[in-house]
């Protein structure tokens, strides 16, 4: 079920990004929406699922970016190989820790692909001059994804979701009877 909501994502995610980030941009500043299924995978999913999804995502925004293939998709896949190694998925849950890690997130695969595709240009790297217009796109994505997360919270309290997976029996079988 997790795979169908990322795929979904996903999608949402590429076509905003392609057809509505100048729309919504707020001086100046759009959010970068491929970022929110990063965050999705590193939160929502565990081990290799969430790495492979994070890949993904990289690959969708290396594909639209006008410059070398593979840099943001090998920034976001190990950003999320870290995060799924060192955080427990009891921390990941917490909402506190979504919101400063997820901005975290945010700045250091906006920072690195910057960074990146400048060292591959050969130009200097000046990080007062990108510092700037990067985190103020951290920010507004951050704020999107908390919005997001507000909308996904209350909206799951209304209509409660249902497990997919087959509850176990006293026996150890899965007896179709008992549910």
């Amino acid at each position: 079920m997790h795979h169908i909501g990322m795929l979904l994502l996903s999608y949402a995610a590429l076509v905003a990004q392609i057809s509505q980030r100048e729309g919504i941009a707020v001086g100046g500043v759009s959010p970068d929406f491929l970022a929110l299924v990063l965050l999705a995978a590193a939160f929502w999913l565990n081990g290799t699922s969430a790495v492979a999804w994070a890949a993904l995502s990289g690959l969708l925004a290396d594909c639209l970016a006008s410059t070398q293939p593979g840099i943001r998709m090998l920034i976001a896949t190990l950003l999320v190989a870290g995060v799924q190694t060192c955080i427990g998925p009891e921390w990941r849950k917490s909402g506190f820790v979504q919101v400063l890690l997820g901005f975290a997130l945010v700045c250091a695969l906006l920072t690195g692909t910057e960074v990146a595709h400048l060292l591959l240009a050969h130009q200097p790297i000046v990080f007062p001059k990108i510092w700037s217009p990067l985190v103020s796109t951290a920010l507004y994505t951050s704020a999107l994804a908390i919005g997001l997360r507000t909308v996904w919270k209350t909206a799951s309290r209304i209509v409660p979701v249902r497990s997919t997976e087959p509850r176990p029996t006293t026996t150890g079988r899965w007896d179709a009877l008992s549910r």
